[in-house]
Parts: structure tokens; sequence; C-alpha cells
């Protein structure tokens, strides 16, 4: 699938399994998702439930040397359905730990821009 010009797109998932989903662009790192439609109410597919959950702020930026990126291999969030609020959403434990992995990324790849300009 690819998207629109501003970088939106909707896909359908189809019920009862896991997903990974992986953005991706050429010569940039891909982002993965991790998605979940198990445990939906029987009665909630039996009317034809249309759940959603955006994912925004997905950036597609090229690797810079000597980044460690591993983290790209493991699903950025893990979007499951939440009984409570009957809806799809984010395991947010697990989401938080992914942005702080990421901003350790971002604080190196500053790094080394710093350096790069100051030289």
């Amino acid at each position: 699938m690819q998207s629109d010009g501003s970088g939106d797109f909707v896909i359908d998932v189809p019920a009862n399994g896991d997903y990974i989903l992986t953005i991706s662009y050429s010569g940039c790192n891909p982002k993965k998702f991790a998605i979940s439609t198990m445990n939906v109410p029987e009665e909630l597919a039996k009317d034809n439930y249309k759940p959603t959950f955006g994912i925004e702020g997905v950036i597609m930026a090229k690797a810079f040397p000597s980044i460690n990126y591993s983290v790209l291999q493991q699903p950025l969030a893990r979007i499951v359905y939440t009984p409570n609020g009957k809806k799809f959403d984010d395991e947010e434990g697990y989401t938080n730990q992914m942005l702080a992995e990421l901003t350790k990324i971002r604080e190196a790849e500053n790094v080394l821009m710093n350096n790069f300009t100051s030289n």
C-alpha cells in the first residue's frame, strides 16, 4: 500500500490475528507496529465493528553512520483491543519503553550532527 501525499493511509486488518505493519521508504529505516485483532467480543464483531487506531508522527529518515538503530527491528508500538474502552489502543508501558529508546537514538544523532557541524 502507498500513502497519499500527506503520508496518510487506511488499511483493513483482518479479525482474529496478530500482525506486523511495516512502514518503509527506500533508503530509510523502516518502522514496525504490532497489531492484534484478537479478543474482540463476538457481539461487536457481528455488528460489523470497524475498529480504528491512528498511527501519527511516523518520520522516515536515512540512517546516520555509527548510530545503533537495532531497536527499530522491534515494533514501535503494540496495538491491542481494550475491553474497557471498546476500542483499539496502544499498550502504554511498551510504547513508553520504545519512546525512551527512540529518545536515545535521537540524542545520539544530535551528538553526531553537532560534532559534524562544529568541525
